[in-house]
């Protein structure tokens, strides 16, 4: 198996590779909760399930609100996010949206016991401000988790990469390491930081089979959603000719999940 680090390289998107946040999840909106019935999540479920009761929790890129139905009832349960399409369905599950950036969260300070974020700290531009906001908008004590897909963990793998090379170069520049996660809450005063295995969610697909990956849509993943459309397509037409050569090919996705705690300490 490659390990996704021997690709990696120095090549920066230009403006016109990316695409508006915003636009890219009107599109994900309709369909982003299929994610949850086709791939095992249930050890990040349980990560909150096993929580503490908390009186007032923040979500950070809170989505379609799915997360919230394990947390334990909380007197505040406000979640954030960009994208309208996405609030109006997280509304559902009784959270209190916000449309912000969360560069900037529009929140008054020591306001929240309990912050968290799910595969979202790589779609944020400017981690270091943002961490900086949730240690402002944190009471003395409060607990932020943020759980993400470690890409430089060598046993972290998706059969995309090996396609559409130009999704390794997304990550690349968006994906931080557990290290350097770990140093950016260091570096806004964070303490007693500590990180798990969460998760590990593993598939393979057959063959023409790997068709029915739902994250192999061009809009159900926000890598594929940054290629254009030539791009995607090149990708695809790849993967059909490895199946005309093996008929039986293993479409092999290993991904790793690992959640990053860390305690607001009074010296902040």
């Amino acid at each position: 198996m490659v390990k996704l680090s021997k690709h990696f390289n120095n090549y920066k998107l230009s403006r016109k590779e990316k695409l508006s946040k915003t636009n890219i999840y009107k599109e994900l909106a309709e369909i982003f909760d299929e994610r949850y019935s086709n791939h095992d999540y249930q050890k990040i479920a349980d990560y909150f399930t096993n929580q503490k009761r908390m009186n007032s929790v923040l979500e950070l890129g809170v989505g379609t609100g799915f997360w919230s139905n394990f947390i334990k009832n909380s007197e505040k349960y406000v979640g954030i996010d960009i994208s309208i399409e996405m609030l109006k369905k997280a509304k559902r599950n009784a959270i209190n949206p916000i449309r912000a950036n969360v560069e900037e969260i529009p929140i008054k300070n020591s306001s929240f016991e309990f912050v968290f974020l799910v595969n979202v700290i790589h779609q944020i531009e400017q981690k270091l401000q943002t961490l900086s906001e949730i240690n402002r908008i944190l009471r003395v004590n409060g607990k932020l988790s943020i759980i993400y897909n470690d890409i430089f963990d060598e046993k972290n793998w998706w059969y995309v990469y090996k396609f559409f090379p130009k999704v390794v170069r997304i990550d690349k520049e968006r994906y931080s390491s557990q290290l350097i996660i770990e140093e950016m809450l260091q570096k806004n005063g964070f303490s007693d930081i500590k990180t798990i295995n969460l998760s590990v969610i593993s598939k393979t697909y057959i063959g023409k089979n790997v068709f029915d990956d739902i994250f192999l849509k061009k809009h159900n993943s926000t890598q594929l959603a940054n290629l254009s459309d030539e791009d995607y397509q090149i990708g695809i037409e790849n993967m059909k000719l490895q199946i005309e050569k093996v008929n039986e090919y293993k479409f092999i996705s290993n991904i790793i999940f690992k959640v990053t705690e860390a305690i607001k300490n009074d010296r902040n």
